[in-house]
This record gives structure tokens, C-alpha cells and sequence, in this order.
């Protein structure tokens, strides 16, 4: 096992404590923070990775698609057909 401590930001537990909101923010916004205790690292926070099939925010995908899309057109037609087949009330 490889540990890269070459991380971007780096907090001793003392510092972790008193602005935990700061670091998990930084989390949250995709930076990794190595945690220390003493000047060694001792644990990471990392961005949480949801698992696969966990679905996911529209605005998280914003920028997937280019006006050549058809996603409209595509979106459109399912719509279509859960409405047509009954499984599902508005």
C-alpha cells in the first residue's frame, strides 16, 4: 500500500477539531485533507464516493451534454410511455 503524502492540505487534530465545518467543506468541494497527530499522518478525509447505481443530483451532471444532444427529445418519449402504461400517477 502506497500513501501519497503529497496531499494539498494538511491539519493536525488539534486544528481538525476547532474548524471541522472548513475541512469537511473542503471535503465536499473534491480535496482530499491528510490528518495528522504530531506532524504524522494518521488518517485522510476524502470526498464520499456514492456507490455505483446510487443516483445522483441533475446538477451534478450539468455540463455532460452539448446542444447536440437529444436528451430533450429522448426525456420526452420516456415520459411518454410512463405515462401511457399506468404504472405511474401525477
Amino acid at each position: 500500500m502506497t500513501i501519497n503524502l503529497t496531499m494539498r492540505r494538511r491539519v493536525n487534530i488539534t486544528g481538525l477539531k476547532s474548524r471541522l465545518s472548513e475541512f469537511v467543506g473542503m471535503a465536499e468541494a473534491g480535496e482530499e485533507v491528510l490528518i495528522c497527530r504530531g506532524n504524522l499522518p494518521v488518517a485522510r478525509l476524502v470526498p464520499f464516493a456514492a456507490p455505483a447505481g446510487t443516483p445522483r443530483k441533475l446538477s451534478e451532471i450539468r455540463g455532460w451534454l452539448d446542444d447536440g444532444d437529444d436528451f430533450q427529445r429522448r426525456l420526452e418519449a420516456r415520459r411518454a410511455r410512463v405515462a401511457g402504461d399506468g404504472s405511474c400517477s401525477s
